[in-house]
């Protein structure tokens, strides 16, 4: 059982509303603090005992005491449980912190009366110190409260049977600290609803959760309920979506990894990668999990067996600084680092005759250097071997293209996203033959030029050759007529922020299929448009299930106009879509 422990975090809490909130927007756009307002449409009822004065709370982050190590959780789950309180309390907050040297030590000996005795001494401060326990049938959350106004302290607990219905067990628990510390009375229980829609942990017994339901149902009218397929072509069979509690996702891959008949969803973190089942109930079951160097800058991963040896390689774009230092591992139950800091940007592809390769970028910010494409190949010492050089056109990077047969003549098109965020086609011979309107790919991510804060975050450096860069582009033939689809993210990007060069400014996402007719891309489908980022999505077609895709799209929770360069607290999911093509 491993046991993890962290230094602690405060919020002040302060009923001054008009020159606070714009305080706190102002690191909410900064910092991505770790707690959000109540929306303006949402009212709140602090407790009288504590208007008009000012009332710390300090929150740790989490004991995580679990069989596999789950670091993320410590602080992820401070960060949901001081949101809530949030919500609950109606204050808003602002990050301070004092004397928690002591306490932090006295919490780890689990000398509760000691911590009580000093918080007792603290005017108007109030703890809550939070564990997760796994059990041998599901887990429990603990929550000890320590308040000024109070002799003892209070244990408050709840026990759930999968990880991911902890956010269901802290809305319960918050509820339960508003109402014994802030002396705010729980909502009163509205009529039974019905479960149904596979959003375990939002059917719940008071009101902020029924809004939370209908805010999703009204967001996502036909992502939670099965969608009737009549007509169409093409389109969504099915469609679920869970809380996916993963550190700061990066990027995301599904498939196979050591051919044992079962998919494993590979999650690029900040400093990790992490391996995920699905079980059988839908939820996620985390089975491996490997640190990365801490230093580097990660940016994509892809699958692909192209040693042949019937496991598939995980191929992690990565970067030192300016520099590529791209990871290749391998998993058969456990991880094998296959090469380090490989001097290229790396991920399959094919070349010119359409066969796969490994397809390397040298440093795309080099000042006297090629910017070279290369076809590699990995040698029994582990060495990479360029084997032929490929050649791009102009401005476009390693992960703005593929390369293609739309028209099935046997010459390769090349479909790439420019810098401008648009999709071009361009024929063998280097002449572009088509150019949308729409912008396609746009994400948050730099490639390259990053550096790590003494905390652990990432930001951009000022290097003026700074690129962002795009969500994924794949293939497949989605209407079986032998003809590739283009998959694309559209993270709709607003308007520069002129005063924040770190951010970029969306609203809302989806994902779409084009298809060529020899002159021009159309769409062939595309999901319904969400509120949130897009991080990353994947297509996934099983050779057992001819006519049916299954797409998974990983999103970051989202209800702004500003999504930092920071990721901040914000929860990701996990969104499912089981598409069908009608049979002939």
């Amino acid at each position: 059982m491993n046991s993890y422990h962290c230094p602690f975090f405060a919020l002040r809490l302060r009923t001054r509303a008009p020159l606070l909130l714009y305080v706190h927007v102002i690191l909410i756009t900064c910092f991505g603090t770790i707690a959000t307002l109540p929306s303006t449409g949402q009212s709140t009822e602090p407790a009288s005992s504590i208007q008009n004065t000012q009332h710390e709370i300090i929150i740790p982050p989490f004991t995580v005491q679990t069989t596999t190590p789950q670091p993320h959780l410590q602080t992820g789950l401070a960060n949901i449980l001081a949101t809530r309180i949030t919500r609950k309390t109606g204050h808003i907050v602002t990050s301070q912190s004092t004397g928690t040297d002591k306490l932090t030590n006295l919490l780890r000996q689990q000398d509760y009366a000691a911590v009580q005795k000093i918080i007792q001494k603290m005017e108007n401060t109030s703890l809550l110190a939070g564990t997760l326990q796994e059990k041998k049938q599901g887990y429990r959350i603990i929550i000890h409260a320590f308040d000024h106004r109070s002799t003892a302290h209070i244990s408050i607990s709840q026990s759930f049977n999968r990880l991911d219905q902890a956010l269901s067990a802290l809305d319960e628990l918050s509820l339960d600290i508003a109402e014994k510390i802030f002396s705010i009375p729980r909502p009163e229980k509205p009529h039974p609803v019905a479960e149904s829609n596979g959003l375990e942990g939002f059917h719940t017994a008071h009101p902020e959760r029924l809004f939370k339901e209908k805010k999703y149902n009204e967001v996502n009218q036909d992502i939670l309920e099965p969608v009737e397929i009549k007509k169409r072509e093409f389109g969504i069979l099915s469609s679920k979506k869970m809380i996916f509690l993963s550190s700061k996702p990066l990027a995301m891959a599904v498939g196979d990894l050591n051919n044992d008949g079962t998919e494993e969803f590979v999650i690029l973190e900040r400093a990790n990668i992490v391996l995920y089942h699905k079980r059988p109930d839908a939820s996620f079951q985390r089975i491996a999990f490997q640190p990365l160097a801490r230093h580097l800058g990660l940016h994509t991963v892809h699958l692909a067996d192209l040693d042949n040896n019937g496991l598939q390689e995980i191929y992690i774009g990565a970067s030192n600084g300016t520099t590529p230092a791209s990871q290749i591992l391998e998993w058969d139950g456990t991880f094998r680092v296959l090469y380090q800091n490989a001097p290229y940007y790396l991920r399959p592809g094919v070349d010119t005759e359409g066969r796969p390769i490994l397809l390397g970028q040298e440093n795309v910010f080099q000042e006297n250097g090629s910017r070279a494409f290369y076809s590699l190949q990995r040698k029994a010492n582990t060495s990479l071997k360029k084997v032929q050089r490929i050649t791009v056109p102009s401005g476009f990077n390693i992960y703005d293209f593929l390369r293609v047969d739309l028209d099935l003549d046997g010459d390769l098109e090349f479909v790439g996203i420019t810098r401008s965020n648009k999709l071009t086609v361009i024929n063998n011979t280097g002449q572009t033959v088509w150019k949308s309107e729409k912008n396609y790919g746009a994400s948050k991510e730099i490639l390259g030029t990053l550096s790590r804060t003494i905390d652990g975050d990432r930001y951009q450096s000022n290097n003026p050759e700074s690129v962002y860069m795009h969500t994924r582009i794949m293939t497949q033939d989605l209407n079986s007529d032998g003809a590739p689809e283009i998959i694309l993210g559209r993270n709709r990007l607003l308007a520069k922020i002129t005063f924040f060069k770190r951010l970029r400014s969306f609203e809302g996402s989806s994902i779409t299929a084009l298809s060529w007719d020899g002159n021009t891309m159309s769409t062939f489908w595309e999901s319904p448009k969400v509120q949130n980022y897009t991080i990353d999505f994947h297509m996934l077609h099983r050779q057992n299930q001819p006519h049916t895709f299954t797409l998974f799209s990983l999103e970051q929770e989202y209800s702004g106009n500003l999504i930092p360069f920071w990721n901040g607290t914000k929860e990701s999911l996990l969104r499912t879509y089981t598409l069908e093509k009608k049979k002939d």
